[in-house]
């Protein structure tokens, strides 16, 4: 009998989990218009809102610039319990803990509509998209895989025209989905490098 109770409390506590409380690392910003030239000003930071380290090897982020292969995660990065990891996308420099280059996106990210997918695994699908955020228009790349995960509602994105040259997306707290979002100032600034073009 006390097994079966025991066994009934814990399946009935971890239904009401939410996701997100277990991704642990998550989006928490998109440069995706920055002021002046694009080209080596945009970026995103991902934040480790747990207590321990985290490795990245072999996870990936899907800026919407990038539909041919993303930003894999190779070598030896990881992220600390409460620390952030800055992308900078199409530009160059030496990876560190806090900061990492993909100099190799094919494009700038859309100032009027876009998305980034982050994955726990090489390959892209619903079973290994752990966060997802989009704006400007829905039916973005990956929306279909964040709403079967249970990251994002369908159809729903972050209304970015009161949003101004320079203002990023920030996530406030740990939530999924658009109200989890809002457009403030960029809390970082990238120079681009001298005669790149938006």
């Amino acid at each position: 009998m006390f097994r079966r109770v025991l066994i009934t409390t814990l399946f009935s506590t971890m239904s009401f989990v939410p996701i997100v409380a277990l991704a642990g690392v998550q989006i928490s910003e998109v440069q995706f218009n920055p002021v002046g030239t694009d080209t080596g000003a945009e970026y995103v930071i991902i934040k480790n809102t747990g207590g321990l380290s985290e490795n990245l090897y072999g996870w990936q982020l899907y800026p919407d610039s990038d539909s041919v292969q993303g930003y894999y995660f190779f070598g030896n990065i990881s992220i600390s319990g409460g620390s952030t990891l800055t992308i900078r996308l199409r530009t160059s420099g030496t990876d560190t803990n806090s900061d990492v280059f993909h100099s190799s996106a094919p494009g700038n990210m859309g100032n009027t509509s876009g998305s980034v997918a982050l994955f726990n695994a090489t390959d892209r699908s619903a079973s290994t998209i752990i966060d997802f955020v989009e704006w400007g228009k829905a039916g973005e790349t990956w929306e279909s895989a964040a709403g079967t995960a249970g990251l994002w509602t369908k159809g729903s994105f972050i209304d970015i025209s009161s949003a101004t040259e320079g203002q990023a997306l920030l996530r406030n707290g740990t939530e999924s989905g658009p109200s989890a979002w809002s457009i403030g100032n960029a809390t970082s600034a990238v120079t681009p490098p001298a005669g790149t073009n938006g």
